[in-house]
């Protein structure tokens, strides 16, 4: 989320709802891009970006997804602390699977942006990126890589059929934690209303 751009005196911090039709959220600076809000959705929650206002483009999370997300940043093992639609492999492959053209797209912007540079600096590919995962050291590299090959490249039902599902987990983990540590300190403080006359 790159959208910090603040109005003079406002600072960014935890823990500040505001209430949109009756239902308690959080916003936070910038918008929500598809695969962030295939996130959300997969946990449960609802979002709604919005434009102009008071603060600007920002986006809107029901409350309790804002948490989980914020718990996700908490959490010492991330992602595999356990996040409800996170949890099992039928519903980390589902959301790989349906949000694998969101994931390679946001895979190469990330390596645009340096964050996948091997040890020389030089940047890795999409599947190399993959491979890079703190989750998946320890598996055997050849399968990580030709796995990572078939998730981000096959056909799509290979990924449902169950025997993709390391790769299709960790796909779906990195959406949730990018997600979260995009969010992290980004809440937006006060009422879009607020100060309003009524």
């Amino acid at each position: 989320m790159n959208a910090k751009a603040k109005t003079a005196g406002q600072t960014a911090t935890a823990g500040q709802t505001a209430t949109t039709n009756g239902a308690r959220v959080r916003r936070y600076y910038g918008t929500l891009g598809e695969l962030d809000q295939a996130v959300i959705e997969q946990l449960g929650g609802e979002c709604r970006n919005r434009e102009g206002g008071r603060f600007g483009a920002c986006c809107e999370i029901d409350e309790d997804t804002a948490q989980a997300l914020a718990d996700v940043c908490r959490c010492p093992c991330g992602a595999a602390g356990g996040f409800s639609g996170f949890i099992y492999y039928a519903e980390t492959r589902d959301f790989t699977a349906a949000n694998r053209a969101a994931i390679v797209a946001r895979l190469r912007e990330q390596i645009e942006e340096g964050l996948f540079a091997d040890e020389n600096g030089k940047p890795r590919g999409v599947v190399g990126a993959v491979m890079s995962f703190n989750c998946l050291q320890g598996e055997d590299p050849a399968e990580i890589e030709e796995e990572a090959a078939k998730v981000l490249f096959g056909p799509v039902e290979e990924i449902r059929n169950g025997e993709l599902d390391t790769v299709a987990n960790a796909l779906a983990w990195a959406a949730l934690e990018d997600l979260a540590y995009k969010l992290d300190g980004q809440e937006i403080e006060g009422d879009e209303d607020e100060g309003r006359a009524e």
